[in-house]
């Protein structure tokens, strides 16, 4: 099991590194893929993984995606509205289950896709790298040997899930 896992892991690292290497239309259909799995593992926590609001969810977390990626912002409130809309006609699903398909789509969809955006930058094969997915302790044990002093130092912020609270390291 520790040896599959560890293969694995150095196979997923090396097209990781790749990927970000490279940029392009390969990491962003495989962001894409990743935010179709996380949102499917969202909802399925929740019992909902196979039920039209999350579908409507799937499909809206590819759209907005591709209007990102096409830097198409101007559309990506009247997706979500769409899809909200599309939601409504359906009354037989109640405003949490509606709440956690927005919830996915903002925090699984606009959150990596964030990974794609900052790649495809001027110098965002550099700053990719400073974008941090995971616990904050592992944050600090990577970060730490570059750390000089407060004073030199760029901030360091540290969101919660909800997005409610933002504290500096």
């Amino acid at each position: 099991m520790f040896k599959t896992r560890l293969l694995s892991g150095i196979v997923l690292m090396i097209i990781t590194i790749a990927l970000m290497i490279f940029g392009g239309l390969p990491l962003f259909w495989v962001i894409t893929l990743i935010t179709v799995i996380g949102l499917f593992e969202l909802y399925r926590a929740v019992k909902m993984e196979k039920t039209v609001p999350a579908l409507i969810g799937y499909a809206a977390s590819i759209g907005l995606d591709l209007l990102l990626a096409a830097q198409k912002t101007d559309y990506v409130i009247m997706l979500l509205i769409g899809a909200l809309m599309l939601m409504m006609a359906y009354p037989k699903y109640c405003s949490e289950q509606i709440i956690m398909v927005f919830f996915g789509l903002i925090y699984v969809t606009m959150m990596l896709s964030y990974v794609f955006q900052v790649r495809m930058l001027e110098g965002g094969q550099l700053m990719v790298w400073l974008i941090f997915i995971g616990a904050c302790g592992i944050a600090v044990r990577t970060i730490a040997p570059f750390l000089d002093s407060k004073y030199t130092d760029p901030a360091v912020l540290v969101a919660d899930e909800q997005g409610g609270h933002v504290i500096s390291l």
